[in-house]
């Protein structure tokens, strides 16, 4: 393990449980927003219903 890892999870031990948790719901809003955002550039006219159905392949890797 590395410094900045060490540094990383030292910081994450002090943080409260909820604090965590909505970290948590952050980056899974981002991830989700960074994938949709990946998809409409390389898919300028997806459909919604299509933009969904990639969204959930990509994220959950299911077909």
């Amino acid at each position: 393990m590395n410094n900045t890892e060490k540094i990383y999870l030292k910081k994450m031990r002090e943080i409260e449980g909820e604090k965590k948790v909505e970290i948590a719901f952050e980056l899974c809003k981002f991830v989700w927003k960074l994938a949709e955002e990946n998809i409409k550039s390389k898919n300028l006219h997806i459909s919604e219903k299509e933009l969904k159905k990639e969204l959930i392949k990509r994220i959950y890797d299911r077909y």
